[in-house]
Formats: structure tokens, sequence, C-alpha cells
């Protein structure tokens, strides 16, 4: 259950860094 919480945690993190980049590179 754990292991699956910290999944998820990390693969929001992944798609907000990514959407964060994606979102700077646009930009510029």
């Amino acid at each position: 259950m754990l292991s699956r919480g910290y999944a998820t945690a990390a693969l929001a993190l992944l798609v907000a860094a990514a959407a964060q980049h994606a979102s700077a590179f646009t930009s510029n």
C-alpha cells in the first residue's frame, strides 16, 4: 500500500514537472 502511494506521488510529480517544462518550452 505504501509503495503504491509512493508510485502515485512520483507519477504526479513527474507529470507536474513535465507540464511545467512543456509550458516553459512553448513559452520560450
